[in-house]
């Protein structure tokens, strides 16, 4: 058997146990330095064995049959994670760029790790994929270095620009099939927020600053804690929504960086 563990700053760890070697490995990629190999495993763990031509997860008092099974995974971590009280975290990405962190949120699907991607081939600086996470003491974005996922569409805009990684793996398959890797240049210290933008890939360029209370709105919808929602969150997020924040559609990535440029 294999033992790994899960262990990200601020939040839930989870425990891996499995026979398959391949499928420990590419939950070592996935999860890039926050995965290491112990026995001494958290209470959180997940056990994950090939039956015929599928993957068997369990985990608690649940059992998942899957032909996906970091997908699953991945959704079981998103679902069952728990924050430190000290961290609001968000969907989305972000950032660094003149030491102050610009945060893109949205959901799933929004193109958020291509445009990161694209944008630390610019000379912007890697904070985060996926979820960003806010601390409340010093209200700075925290840098979370896990690799960024990208779908095969994400890989081949990046390589129509020339801007493709050159070092990456490939983990899962069809559906499930990502392209990972982490970028060279990143953050590691906390950054204050310069702006916070909630973005949509359209076919068209618009980037406008909205109000506080359309801020505040947007942002409770991003939350990736919503089991954590109490009144001193709440507090936080409209703390938040007092920063620069803005609706950026986009179709042209340069357009994106730009707008950063600008602000």
């Amino acid at each position: 058997m294999f033992y790994c563990n899960i262990v990200i700053p601020f939040q839930t760890s989870f425990s891996i146990v499995s026979s398959e070697k391949v499928f420990v490995n590419e939950i070592k990629a996935y999860y890039g330095s926050f995965v290491s190999f112990s026995n001494c495993l958290t209470d959180n763990i997940i056990v994950i064995e090939k039956v015929a031509n599928a993957f068997q997860m369990k985990y608690r008092d649940r059992t998942i049959m899957t032909k996906q099974p970091i997908q699953i995974l991945h959704r079981i971590i998103f679902s069952e994670t728990k924050f430190d009280d000290s961290i609001v975290s968000f969907h989305g990405a972000a950032v660094e760029h003149n030491k102050k962190a610009y945060v893109f949120l949205a959901s799933s699907k929004a193109g958020k790790s291509t445009l990161v991607s694209f944008l630390t081939y610019h000379g912007l600086k890697y904070i985060a994929d996926d979820r960003v996470f806010v601390n409340r003491n010093n209200k700075m974005v925290q840098p979370v270095i896990i690799p960024i996922h990208l779908r095969q569409n994400g890989f081949d805009i990046l390589k129509s620009f020339g801007e493709s990684p050159k070092e990456y793996t490939i983990v899962g398959e069809g559906e499930s099939k990502r392209i990972v890797f982490t970028p060279t240049n990143f953050s590691v210290d906390p950054l204050p927020i310069q702006a916070i933008m909630f973005i949509k890939r359209e076919n068209k360029n618009s980037f406008e600053k909205i109000e506080k209370s359309n801020s505040f709105d947007s942002l409770l919808k991003s939350s990736s804690c919503v089991n954590q929602i109490d009144i001193d969150y709440v507090r936080f997020v409209n703390f938040l929504s007092t920063f620069s924040a803005f609706d950026l559609i986009y179709k042209d990535l340069f357009f994106v960086l730009d707008c950063i440029y600008k602000l």
